[in-house]
């Protein structure tokens, strides 16, 4: 029951996500990124299918500091079958995390890599067997809070003795007898005499029971305090450097972080020592509210993943989308009007001016910086995406003069004039823009914002169509003269899934008041 709740209950989160996934890189599936990057000349040279985890992995969970789950729970994890009354409970959760288990073992990962019935499973599967075990993650406290019930149901203290021993053995011989636990903390054994003591405490005073989950969580604290030291305060990592303040104090386009010479397959993700902080290239563009034209991310739209590494080909990871050249296609489209680049490189664009230094970084403000949106006269029209990406490719194609849509529909023919027009693009909210226009033909209204199917625009009050524009942008066909343009973003399974995660709340409610109404009318008969 709970396992067919539990995503009926989450309806409002998952509906949006999985009606999202084939749009993106992750939807497609490691197998086929690997294959379409390296067609694109951006190999990642990385294995794609990972190696799983060894048999004896479930012991190291009682190894502190590390992935330690603690002495406590996991004690209390294998005593749950005496409980007569949530044995059912027992029995489902300890089967979900034995099959977790299995499936992230390596042999068990390398013989189904190439029999399951579906490539895209298949990939995602075999990419990381391991995170299978993630499943007992789940299990291992379901199964110890059952514990907790069944110590106190216990009907001698000679079963109690007996409920002890399994973990007493596997915990406390097997894994130190096969090297899963070697030397380091003494928390486990601490732990779990505190533990033992609070149980044995509460067979005389049953509310003693309580001390056994304050322990659980003074025993995963302290590991927590053992096994991670910061690599520098919070405080000081959201604090706005002098390369963050001057981008904060911008309007004028997106940044751009270039370092060709610290270029790894994970993009500058990893860069993230103190010093390299002012190359703003691991998503601190979020915390200051900015806005960036690259990033690291395993879902992806699908276009902008690809335009990555078809205009700037190198070796990099699927999840990477980086760039480590100014190519002037890029620059425009993504309407970059600031790059980020080493103190000691030269600059990567002629004209580009110095706007604040930090730590070895220098931020340089663009010549003429492309706006969010333009007004074009003149563009021609292809049938696909792939047909589209060949276009923009093409040599001599300027994105400041052209246009490539992407439709099968009928569209006024293009007529080229001297002036294209004006455009002005204001955010009305996380999910809406205006744009005010002057053409003085018809046209295509270009917004440098990525093309997806939720966006929906409107033309002085009346639909009107968002066609993939260069690739990967958003295209308005407009008539001659003066429009004021809505775009809104819509996704229905949003509304969609929040219906359907109340209709399962309110009858998970409703069976559960039967439930108490059933068990209410067996007590009186």
């Amino acid at each position: 029951m709970i396992l067919l709740a539990f995503p009926l209950v989450n309806l409002a989160i998952l509906l949006p996500r999985l009606a999202y996934l084939p749009t993106t890189s992750l939807g497609h599936g490691y197998a086929r990124l690997d294959v379409l990057s390296a067609r694109l000349g951006s190999p990642s040279f990385e294995p794609v299918l990972s190696a799983g985890l060894a048999p004896d992995y479930p012991l190291t969970l009682v190894k502190s500091p590390g992935t330690y789950l603690g002495a406590v729970a996991l004690g209390l994890s294998v005593i749950g079958l005496w409980s007569r009354r949530r044995r059912p409970l027992v029995v489902a959760f300890g089967l979900y995390g034995v099959v977790c288990y299995v499936l992230s073992l390596d042999a068990v990962a390398r013989s189904l890599r190439h029999r399951l019935p579906s490539s895209a499973l298949e990939s995602f599967y075999g990419h990381f067997p391991y995170r299978a075990i993630l499943g007992m993650l789940i299990a291992v406290p379901i199964l110890a809070a059952v514990g907790v019930d069944a110590w106190s149901e216990a009907g001698s203290n000679r079963t109690r003795v007996l409920m002890v021993v399994p973990g007493v053995l596997v915990w406390g011989v097997l894994a130190p007898a096969v090297g899963a636990v070697t030397g380091g903390s003494l928390l486990p054994l601490v732990a779990g005499a505190a533990g033992l003591a609070a149980l044995i405490a509460a067979t005389r005073a049953p509310r003693l029971v309580l001390l056994v989950p304050l322990i659980l969580a003074g025993e995963l604290f302290a590991n927590a305090q053992l096994d991670h030291s910061p690599m520098f305060p919070a405080s000081a990592y959201v604090r706005a450097g002098p390369i963050a303040a001057a981008l904060m104090r911008s309007d004028d386009g997106r940044y751009l972080s270039l370092a060709a010479s610290d270029w790894t397959m994970p993009g500058y993700h990893f860069l993230q020592d103190r010093n390299d902080w002012g190359l703003m290239a691991m998503q601190r563009s979020m915390i200051f509210d900015l806005e960036e034209a690259q990033g690291y991310n395993p879902a992806q739209l699908l276009r902008y993943w690809t335009f990555v590494r078809a205009i700037d080909p190198k070796p990099i990871r699927y999840n990477a989308a980086d760039f480590i050249r100014a190519e002037p296609l890029a620059v425009n489209l993504l309407q970059v009007g600031y790059l980020i680049q080493p103190s000691g490189d030269p600059p990567a664009v002629a004209g580009e001016t110095v706007v604040a230094s930090e730590t070895g970084w220098v931020l340089y403000r663009l010549p003429d910086p492309p706006p969010r949106a333009s007004v074009l006269t003149s563009w021609s029209v292809v049938g696909s995406a792939d047909a589209a990406l060949t276009a923009i490719r093409a040599p001599g194609f300027d994105p400041t003069r052209e246009l490539v849509v992407e439709t099968t529909h009928p569209i006024s023919p293009a007529t080229p004039t001297d002036f294209g027009g004006s455009a002005d693009f204001h955010w009305e909210g996380a999910q809406s823009a205006l744009v005010i226009v002057d053409a003085p033909a018809s046209a295509i209204v270009l917004v440098r914002n990525s093309y997806a199917k939720g966006w929906h625009a409107t033309v002085d009050g009346r639909a009107a169509p968002v066609l993939p524009a260069d690739y990967l942008l958003q295209g308005i066909p407009i008539a001659p003269g003066h429009h004021v343009i809505e775009l809104t973003y819509h996704d229905p399974t949003i509304g969609d899934g929040l219906v359907g995660s109340a209709i399962a709340i309110v009858g998970l409610l409703v069976a559960a008041g039967l439930l108490a109404i059933q068990q209410r009318r067996r007590r009186h008969t």
